[in-house]
């Protein structure tokens, strides 16, 4: 019995010090990528400072003295900035005290490149405070509410915006790029025919005959079913079929397939348009 209780206790200690072993292994192959300093005590004149600093990969933290004050402060106005933060630096040689730091303080984020149903978009964030930027990736709701789907289809929905609009007709396809932004409308033809009138107030893109339209797919918002599959919203009715999508409550496309006749319309670029 003494024999097997000695046996054991061999065998746990082989396991704990293999365990240690290899934990000493990983702690000595990790290569340590040290955030910000972080202040834990300000030097004075009398008393030395602490400043510790994080891995960002890790738990890991490590503290480092700081020498007394030999000197009063001079902080420099221009902001130094990390990916976390922001500070004002001390413009003394060898003076690692910081002033002002703070956590970046998030604009609401302007669209570098729009989400659609085909794919992720960009938006790209500053700080309020000292302007640092970061993009980030973000993908687009494609469902909406009744009253989102309204006011999709609403006149002002249309400014500032490039729509790229086909008629397949007997099997003949042609296809117009409209752009509206600062009160005009052009009109660009597959031959490259440009025409550009002014937009007609109370209608989208000019075009009454498109405003009837619009009018219609409101009315049928009731009628809709949407499709996962291919995140639009469907409907038919009276031998006509309609086609929607949407990217954040905007319409990015949409299709109406009547009497032979298919329209296409592509939109992009909200808010960003130029007409040159």
């Amino acid at each position: 019995m003494k024999k097997l209780l000695i046996l054991m206790c061999i065998t746990v200690l082989g396991v704990l010090l293999a365990s240690c072993s290899c934990e000493s292994q990983q702690a000595q192959d990790h290569v340590h990528e040290w955030g910000p300093a972080n202040i834990i005590k300000q030097s004075t004149k009398t008393e030395y400072g602490i400043v510790e600093y994080s891995c960002l990969t890790c738990p890991e933290k490590t503290r480092s003295v700081l020498a007394k004050l030999s000197h009063d402060h001079a902080f420099s106005e221009d902001w130094e900035s990390d990916r976390m933060s922001h500070w004002h630096k001390c413009k003394v040689e060898n003076c690692y005290v910081l002033d002002a730091r703070a956590e970046h303080v998030w604009d609401g984020g302007e669209i570098i490149t729009e989400a659609n149903q085909q794919g992720s978009g960009e938006k790209k964030f500053t700080c309020t405070v000292c302007g640092y930027e970061k993009k980030e990736s973000y993908t687009a709701s494609s469902k909406v509410t009744s009253n989102e789907w309204v006011k999709a289809f609403e006149r002002n929905a249309f400014e500032n915006v490039t729509v790229v609009y086909s008629v397949t007709q007997n099997g003949t396809t042609n296809t117009t790029t409209v752009k509206v932004a600062q009160g005009k409308v052009v009109y660009i033809g597959e031959n490259g025919d440009v025409t550009v009138r002014d937009d007609a107030p109370a209608v989208p893109m000019g075009s009454y005959g498109l405003a009837k339209v619009f009018a219609f797919m409101q009315e049928e918002s009731g009628n809709v079913t949407y499709d996962s599959a291919t995140r639009a919203y469907l409907y038919e009715k009276d031998g006509e079929k309609g086609s929607v999508q949407f990217s954040d409550g905007k319409i990015t496309a949409f299709s109406i397939v009547s009497g032979g006749k298919t329209e296409k319309y592509t939109l992009s670029a909200y808010s960003r348009t130029v007409i040159e």
